[in-house]
């Protein structure tokens, strides 16, 4: 918001204009660039696209190999999307979406990559963290996804998000960790739900 005063004759000011603006994502994290090629930035949540995240999953292995810089793959799915999708409509998809980025975003470091993996999945890259630390993050966006909703027709809406990880080893490809992590989101709980379809059946989570 910017206010700029308004004056009359004498100088003295006699009320004021304020113009809103509306401020756009600063393309840091997963080093999105700000040409906003379509190739690098997913159209729905302003995140890196799952071409993007390749890159730096190839890039994170080869220094991984050299350095013995680990980092870990975490994935977020949302359950129930397409059935959320064909309740609410599109664009509810969309907004949920986009909060769930946003989230995931306010959550890393400027070092660490977050993309749109697939349609209702959302990958996370991040380096240089121990076990610990991880385990501290994972925590913390666990917190922050249970409080993510939208306001639909005058009531909020959200749904159930597996969460599933690998850190890197040795003489991993950037098949193999993927793989771990797809294998941990598989047989992840469902940890959250408040999102009653509109058909009236209800979702249910731990």
């Amino acid at each position: 918001m910017q206010a700029v005063p308004v004056h009359n004759q004498r100088g003295s000011v006699i009320g004021a204009v304020e113009v809103f603006e509306e401020l756009q994502p600063a393309a840091e994290h997963g080093g999105v660039d700000a040409m906003r090629l379509p190739t690098c930035v997913d159209g729905v949540t302003d995140v890196a696209t799952r071409a993007l995240m390749q890159s730096h999953l190839r890039e994170g292995c080869a220094t991984f190999l050299e350095d013995q810089i680990p980092f870990v793959v975490l994935f977020f799915r949302l359950e129930g999307l397409d059935h959320f999708r064909a309740s609410l409509g599109t664009e509810a998809a969309s907004s949920l979406l986009r909060v769930v980025a946003r989230t995931l975003e306010s959550v890393l470091w400027k070092t660490d990559f977050v993309g749109r993996w697939s349609d209702n999945e959302f990958l996370v890259i991040l380096n240089g963290r121990s076990q610990e630390m991880v385990h501290s993050v994972c925590d913390r966006m666990r917190h922050m996804l249970a409080n993510d909703s939208i306001e639909w027709w005058g009531e909020r809406r959200s749904l159930p998000i597996s969460i599933g990880q690998a850190m890197t080893q040795e003489g991993d490809t950037v098949e193999s960790i993927l793989e771990r992590a797809q294998t941990s989101l598989n047989g992840a709980s469902v940890w959250r739900t408040n999102f009653a379809a509109a058909s009236g059946n209800p979702s249910s989570g731990s």
